[in-house]
C-alpha cells in the first residue's frame, strides 16, 4: 500500500484512498511540488479547485469523452495556450475519478506538460 494510503475497503474490495467514511474526498493536482499537490478536507479542496483554475486561466479547454465502470471514471483533456510572444502549445491530461455515495471521494490528475 502506498505510504499514506488508507486501508479501508471500498464495495470494489480494493484499498481506498476515500476512507474515512465521512471524508471529504482527495484531490491529487498535476501541478505541484511533490509532484503535483495533493488538497484534503472541505477549505483545502476548495483552495486547490481554485488554484487549478487560476493555474489554467486563458487556456481553451477541450474535453474527451469521459469512460465510466461503476465507482470509477476517467475523463481525458487537453488545454490549448497562447503566450504572451505568440507561441501556443497544448497541455493534455487525464483526471481517474473515484465516486462513493454519490459524491467525488477521489480527483487524480495526471498531465503531460512540455519540457
Amino acid at each position: 500500500m502506498a505510504p499514506g494510503a488508507d486501508s479501508t475497503r471500498c464495495r470494489s474490495g480494493s484499498s481506498c484512498p476515500c476512507s474515512p467514511p465521512r471524508s471529504p474526498g482527495r484531490n491529487s493536482a498535476s501541478v505541484g511540488p511533490e509532484p503535483g499537490r495533493t488538497f484534503r478536507g472541505h477549505s483545502e479542496l476548495e483552495a486547490g479547485f481554485r488554484a487549478m483554475f487560476e493555474h489554467d486561466a486563458g487556456a481553451r479547454i477541450e474535453q474527451g469523452e469521459p469512460l465510466v465502470q461503476d465507482e470509477w471514471a476517467v475523463s481525458t483533456w487537453a488545454y490549448h495556450f497562447d503566450g504572451a510572444d505568440g507561441s501556443q502549445w497544448c497541455e493534455r491530461g487525464i483526471d481517474l475519478w473515484r465516486f462513493r455515495d454519490g459524491k467525488i471521494c477521489l480527483k487524480d490528475a495526471y498531465r503531460k506538460t512540455r519540457a
